[in-house]
């Protein structure tokens, strides 16, 4: 257990130190996607990779799994531009190109979210940027729940509206140079209708929790209307006489663990679902932000929701559910019965599957462009000069800061928020500070441990001291005196950064089963003016 925490704490030093160093020109350009699923559908990264490596720089490389399906066909297309990665630490490959790296793109949080490394890129001299792999419109709980997507994991974020990132400005702090408005890069690839040759119906419903945790998926009532809806006689005669084809698609996570209870539904498989939906003339979803991926061609997309009144619901599918229902006055073609769902689409194929003149006002609203997105996104992350982490942040004097809540200060390195404040993450915890009054300031850290352990403080380069932080939190009592001749000298811009030696997780500790690598529990930061003598 504490060699382990010995290991860790020296990787991070290391990915510290090569994120950060000048030793070569950086120019490079790292993508990934979701290659912790060997099966997933690499459609949102990888295609921004092959059109920025054949149009723009041959600096581009893709990061994968030696595991993952298209690692060999990948691989021999792109020689020279793959780099393997596993799903523990990053190779001594990966790190050398991390001498000369410039950007990082990440679509599904692997680095942030997977490896916990979103707060060391995003405090180096890399641009660690999050691209998404869909439009976070219904699923506002995700955000409110994770510690993976905010502005101290990731330097900058692509949004797709102003919906999506009103959300995102409620709970996170991104500067508003560092909010691209931008779209997703895989929409480049969605054919328009009139350019769809087949005509194609794809069934695709969101990810469900419970229905992962339960071996009886039949006698849930979302299982039993997707497979009445796949196999109403009706709907498949008329679709057989018209030459339409249906597909039916799993979520990528319930299809990495699909051990045959879905198998009834004859779903497709991830490798095969880029192509058919780009293809595909009309979508049958509940609230999955791959509607998006028709409304930017206006195709029609009906909202089939059937599990909002389901008991056996997990939280996150419920409020998921909940806030999609307080969104559609926004969307259209809601619907909450079969046979209303099947009228529709048998609507939108007799008119070849063009949608209503109102509905097209609707999905305006949703995109801020629609065409050329990777040429957009290319320029706009080309564009970006490193952000000050003071930006967007003012710190008031004599004032106690709740850590769990205040945007008065931006911290790098932190867990999500609890009720009563956030843990560390990793081995090193920094926090920002913009004073609009030069005064001579004490700050206070209410704190604890969650063993005792050593942390070494700094005022921004310079070692206060170490010391020991106890498990009891009154034990602790960390300060910092801060001169009004150094507010002046910096503008009223400071940092203080805590280097933790061995943090451990509480499953070691055999506290429970969380593997979060914790160190320092931060409640609340006291500040206030003092006099001298």
């Amino acid at each position: 257990m504490k060699f382990y925490s010995i290991i860790f704490y020296i990787y991070r030093r290391i990915l510290r130190l090569f994120s950060s160093c000048s030793l070569f020109e950086r120019k490079k350009w790292i993508l990934l996607d979701n290659y912790f699923n060997d099966n997933s559908d690499l459609n949102d990264n990888l295609c921004l990779f092959e059109f920025i490596l054949k149009n723009k720089t041959k600096n581009a490389y893709y990061a994968i799994s030696k595991n993952h399906m298209l690692y060999k066909e990948l691989k021999q297309k792109y020689p020279k531009n793959i780099i393997v990665v596993n799903k523990k630490f990053l190779s001594l490959n990966f790190m050398w190109h991390l001498l000369q790296t410039k950007y990082i793109l990440d679509s599904f949080q692997i680095f942030s979210s997977k490896l916990r490394l979103g707060s060391i890129f995003c405090n180096s001299k890399i641009h660690y940027i999050y691209t998404q792999h869909g439009v976070n419109f219904f699923k506002k709980y995700f955000l409110e729940n994770t510690d993976s997507l905010s502005d101290e994991n990731f330097n900058a974020i692509i949004f797709s509206n102003l919906h999506e990132k009103s959300y995102y400005e409620t709970i996170y702090n991104y500067p508003k140079n560092r909010q691209l408005i931008l779209g997703l890069a895989r929409w480049d690839s969605v054919l328009p209708i009139e350019q769809c040759n087949e005509k194609i119906v794809l069934v695709y419903f969101t990810f469900r929790r419970y229905l992962m945790q339960d071996q009886k998926v039949i006698e849930y009532r979302i299982f039993k209307e997707w497979y009445y809806l796949l196999n109403d006689d009706n709907f498949i005669d008329y679709m057989k006489e018209n030459n339409i084809k249906i597909y039916f698609a799993l979520h990528h996570e319930m299809e990495k663990i699909n051990d045959g209870r879905f198998d009834t539904l004859n779903p497709i498989s991830q490798s095969k679902l880029s192509e058919i939906k780009n293809k595909a003339s009309l979508l049958i979803t509940d609230y999955s932000s791959m509607a998006f991926d028709f409304m930017i061609k206006d195709k029609p997309v009906l909202f089939y929701r059937i599990d909002q009144d389901e008991l056996c619901l997990d939280e996150e599918s419920r409020e998921n559910s909940k806030h999609s229902e307080e969104l559609n006055d926004q969307i259209y073609n809601v619907f909450y019965n079969k046979k209303d769902v099947i009228n529709k689409c048998i609507y939108y194929c007799k008119n070849n599957f063009i949608l209503e003149d109102e509905f097209k006002a609707k999905n305006k609203s949703f995109f801020a462009c629609r065409e050329n997105f990777r040429e957009n996104i290319y320029n706009a992350i080309s564009s970006l000069e490193k952000n000050t982490p003071f930006a967007n942040i003012l710190t008031p004097i004599n004032r106690i800061l709740p850590i769990s809540t205040s945007k008065n200060i931006r911290s790098v390195g932190l867990s999500k928020r609890e009720i009563h404040g956030r843990w560390s993450l990793g081995d090193e915890v920094s926090f920002y500070f913009n004073f609009t009054e030069h005064k001579r300031i004490v700050i206070d850290f209410k704190l604890h441990a969650i063993t005792d352990l050593d942390a070494t403080v700094y005022l921004d380069s310079k070692k206060m001291f170490s010391c020991n932080i106890f498990k009891d939190v009154s034990q602790n009592k960390i300060s910092i005196v801060v001169s009004r001749k150094k507010l002046l000298k910096q503008n009223g811009c400071i940092m203080i950064k805590f280097i933790i030696r061995f943090p451990i997780s509480p499953k070691m500790l055999k506290l429970n089963q969380d593997s979060r690598m914790l160190g320092i529990f931060f409640h609340s930061i006291n500040i206030y003016e003092v006099k001298k003598g």
